[in-house]
């Protein structure tokens, strides 16, 4: 493709350049092969100028950069990331023009708000492709997550900017002219979103997470905040403190609220039931009409989830009637309160993903509700990431579950025994044991169960691997928590899945 058709939108300091055909787009030096284009960005432990000789070398054609270098075959730009971007959407042909794109950020429920709207759009006989960490789909088919964004970035919540324009290009081949996806803080700060326009954002929540790379809250925040910049509308939780602020500042705002009826609110929900048994119905307030809502998940927090979902797929032009409708067939994303069994004479087992110390205490507390026993919790913390929040989980742990048992979540590099440590510093009281391999954690945590009780493993969710120092492995959490109960209780295999 013509260097000149790349840099369409990009912010240039230079008032012409030498067009040049380029063969390939890299942001890796080592992959540089005669005839590409090299863009230099910034890193937390990389920078890409450092390398640009050496692209140069390797046969590089054109080099963008924001880093001030000035030799033969670069071109400096403004943002080296928001040139990434809009070169990359060029390179795939501007997917996301002519598509309807709504993003969902926050800290917690992106994904089951993501999958909420998409379940409404799709019964509403949307064309809907999928993005985020869960689901990737187009048209209600499964894409291959690791051929599409490489081994190495298929866990991102939302992929880097070349996956993600690849992704929405074979989204529209196939089809779809509507895309729900997630949008994390690390796509928003690395403005990877930079080429899209989203039809409607949303906001969830904010709490203390992914501080080892932002920094502080307040830049978090901003991270978030950014999505509502390249919104058309805007849903936000009125209920959370970040929430009201952006309510209060951003004209393009819509928000919602849990509680009572607030006439100021484009959507409220009131006389909230939560069912002990995976349930929920409350009475919805969406654009000034009053309607019912059900949905067969659990957790009160599933209302701002399923509220703000109605809200995304309302301005997206859902009826009302069909998202009441389609919502009662909704029954969460996977791994996120996940009920693995719930029947006579056996625990109730859950699984989800929750590693923030506001998602493990929302999780404990949904299930306290509706627990007759005890509640017996598994978790951990991953290595390599924020050591602040283990503490402060451990306390909820403490505080929230009558018996926990401390293992392993993906380490990585750190060992185990030292992530455990720092976990067990927030405990207050005796009520915890640790076993630091997670089966075993697992198995354990149901030798100990009665009848009556919860069990609940926090932490995996959705995911089917652990990461330790020797890289990934296959791990299956359902799985081990059902042989588990099976192994104790007998008659889990033929019932699974049972409420």
């Amino acid at each position: 493709m013509l260097l000149s058709k790349l840099l369409e939108g990009c912010e240039l300091k230079i008032g012409s350049f030498a067009e040049k055909d380029i063969s390939k787009i890299v942001t890796d030096s080592r992959k540089v092969v005669p005839g590409s284009m090299f863009i230099a960005l910034g890193g937390d432990s990389h920078d890409g100028n450092d390398y640009v000789a050496e692209a140069l070398k390797r046969g590089a054609v054109a080099v963008v950069s924001d880093g001030g270098i000035c030799c033969d075959g670069v071109i400096p730009v403004y943002d080296a990331r928001r040139a990434e971007a809009l070169i990359y959407s060029n390179f795939y042909s501007n997917p996301a023009d002519g598509m309807k794109i709504a993003a969902v950020t926050g800290t917690n429920g992106k994904t089951s708000t993501v999958s909420a709207a998409a379940h409404i759009l799709r019964c509403a006989g949307e064309a809907v492709g999928v993005i985020g960490g869960v689901e990737l789909s187009a048209l209600g088919e499964e894409l291959d997550r690791e051929e599409l964004l490489t081994p190495e970035k298929a866990t991102m919540t939302t992929p880097d900017a070349e996956g993600l324009y690849k992704t929405l290009a074979l989204m529209k081949d196939h089809g779809c002219r509507t895309v729900v996806m997630e949008a994390s803080s690390h796509a928003l700060s690395l403005k990877r979103l930079s080429a899209v326009r989203i039809k409607v954002g949303a906001f969830t929540n904010l709490t203390p997470e992914h501080l080892d790379h932002h920094g502080t809250m307040e830049k978090y925040f901003e991270a978030k905040l950014s999505l509502a910049d390249i919104s058309d509308k805007f849903v936000t939780n009125c209920d959370d403190e970040y929430g009201k602020r952006i309510f209060c500042n951003c004209k393009n705002a819509y928000g919602i609220g849990v509680g009572q009826e607030r006439p100021g609110l484009f959507a409220s929900a009131y006389n909230v039931s939560v069912s002990g048994r995976g349930s929920l119905s409350y009475d919805c307030v969406l654009d000034g009409v009053r309607s019912g809502i059900e949905a067969p998940v659990c957790g009160r927090f599933s209302v701002y989830n399923t509220l703000t979902a109605a809200a995304v797929s309302y301005l997206l032009g859902a009826g009302r009637d069909v998202i009441s409708d389609a919502l009662k067939t909704f029954r969460g994303a996977p791994g996120r309160m996940e009920t693995v069994f719930s029947g006579d004479g056996v625990p109730t087992a859950v699984i989800d993903y929750a590693h923030t110390p506001d998602a493990l205490e929302k999780a404990l507390v949904n299930i306290r509700e509706n627990c007759k026993g005890r509640v017996i919790l598994v978790f951990g913390c991953g290595g390599d990431r924020d050591r602040s929040k283990r503490a402060p989980m451990g306390e909820i742990a403490c505080r929230c579950a009558d018996f926990s048992v401390v293992t392993e979540d993906n380490p990585r590099n750190e060992e185990p025994d030292l992530i455990i440590r720092d976990v067990l510093s927030g405990f207050y009281a005796d009520n915890y044991e640790t076993v630091p391999d997670r089966r075993s954690a697992i198995i354990r945590a149901v030798e100990i169960s009665r009848a009556d009780d919860t069990v609940i493993c926090c932490g995996k969710g959705h995911e089917r691997y652990i990461i330790d120092k020797c890289g990934k492995h296959c791990f299956n959490e359902k799985e081990i928590l059902v042989d588990a109960l099976e192994k104790k209780y007998g008659t889990v295999r033929q019932n699974e899945g049972g409420t």
